[in-house]
């Protein structure tokens, strides 16, 4: 069966290519990181579109053209209202309609457990919108045999909600989630079985499915599972007043996270569960229990170690931001103007307002470079750049005669960049090809 995959290089998307594959069917993969596609998937078809702006159906038909059923895993959690409407609603409209007209057999469409029209948040309703969408086009299915799978947390190896619960798991000393409402995890193998068992379905089709996990669990339940799974015993828990989610989210907000949001803190409240048996009935044959699950895809051992790293790379970042942003205040307001300018004459520059120019233009630079690293723009460029200014400044004090004593000084001031410049390079490679988790 040629089958489209939209989303192909999202998390679940990823999943359902290796199932098609081992199922023989020919998966065609549209999605926006193509190169990551073509590392992952060698010889197979794929396609870079951009799904914000396929919003008619007529958009849609050199797509569909040979194409015997879509499969739509397009999402994005954190976005604006407008682009949520969008990718969640419109797009999914426009897809249906021209699968209709052209004859495409089938179409699986991943929506969110919790999505309403209705729903207290714009993930939820435009969700709700795409779903009521594509149902009414054909509500027996007939024509176009349609299923929507609304899934609960899916977890699994390259997932970022997997990641953050695995870091969050990895403190000893955790919050008590009183007041948020219960999961139902559900491994991304066996959504991605499901998937594969609704594809090869024969006749028609029109299902709602809540893909959900076997069993609801609190949210202390669930991340105690996690540290189960890692190795780790039981952690110590502090209450947490009621007022804290709605605070959390505020912040979250306010920093623009993917993680911790006004939205994301109504759905923790909200929960994510609910019956397990027509799921089970009409596409699951098997659901994984968490531990199970997380035991089947990935060793424990593993991920405690991703764990770290995953903490490890904003903690690098923002020290080197602290660095960074220290150095230019003092070197600009601190530490004696006429000190440096002796210094600077030192290293060649003795004219006094060639120095100043050198003094400022460099704590300038410092600041720059710190402001950057501390809100997380592009920190793979921003340290590069940064080690190149090292390596400047170390060669001149390396030159300059009667500057090559700091090498020798008890204090380290050029020694020191040689850790620097190690945590740097850490920093670079902890960020190089990490999808930034921001807010869009």
């Amino acid at each position: 069966m040629i089958v489209l995959l939209l989303g192909a290089s999202g998390f679940i998307g990823k999943a359902v290519v290796q199932r098609l594959v081992l199922a023989g069917h020919r998966p065609i993969l549209a999605g926006r990181d193509v190169q990551s596609l073509a590392r992952g998937f060698p010889g197979l078809e794929i396609r870079h579109l951009d799904f914000s702006v396929l919003t008619s159906p007529k958009d849609w038909m050199p797509e569909l053209a040979g194409v015997d059923a879509v499969i739509n895993c397009v999402g994005v959690f954190s976005a604006s209202d407008a682009l949520c409407e969008r990718l969640h609603a419109t797009v999914p409209e426009a897809l249906a309609k021209a699968c209709l007209a052209a004859r495409v057999r089938k179409i699986l469409h991943i929506s969110a457990l919790g999505a309403d029209p209705h729903g207290a948040t714009a993930y939820w309703r435009s969700k709700g919108k795409g779903e009521q969408a594509i149902a009414a086009l054909d509500p027996e299915g007939e024509t176009l045999a349609w299923a929507i799978l609304r899934p609960s947390l899916v977890y699994g190896p390259g997932g970022q909600s997997a990641a953050f619960f695995s870091a969050l798991a990895l403190s000893p000393l955790q919050p008590k989630f009183s007041d948020a409402g219960s999961v139902q995890p559900l491994a991304v193998r066996d959504l991605a079985d499901a998937i594969l068992s609704l594809l090869e379905r024969s006749g028609p089709m029109a299902l709602r499915l809540n893909a959900v996990g076997p069993e609801p669990m609190p949210m202390d339940e669930m991340l105690d599972g996690y540290r189960r799974w890692m190795g780790l015993g039981k952690a110590l828990r502090l209450p947490m007043p009621r007022s804290a989610l709605s605070w959390a989210g505020k912040i979250g907000d306010w920093t623009k996270s993917a993680f911790v949001n006004k939205d994301s803190m109504t759905m923790l409240r909200q929960g994510s569960h609910s019956h397990s048996g027509q799921f089970r009935k009409e596409a699951a044959s098997q659901l994984r229990p968490l531990l199970g699950g997380l035991t089947a895809q990935q060793d424990g051992t593993e991920a405690r170690r991703q764990a770290w790293l995953f903490w490890s790379a904003p903690i690098l970042r923002m020290s080197l931001a602290i660095l960074w942003l220290v150095t230019a205040l003092v070197s600009a307001f601190v530490y004696p103007e006429t000190a440096s300018l002796v210094l600077l004459a030192q290293a060649g520059l003795e004219a006094e307002s060639v120095g100043r120019v050198f003094l400022y233009g460099s704590a300038l630079l410092d600041g720059v470079i710190g402001v950057l690293l501390l809100i997380g723009w592009r920190p793979v460029l921003v340290g590069t750049a940064s080690l190149a200014l090292m390596a400047v400044f170390t060669l001149i004090l390396s030159i300059a005669p009667d500057l090559r004593d700091f090498w020798s000084h008890p204090f380290g001031p050029v020694l020191k960049n040689i850790p620097i410049a190690a945590a740097t390079f850490a920093m670079i490679g902890l960020y190089d090809g990490r999808t930034p988790h921001k807010k869009r």
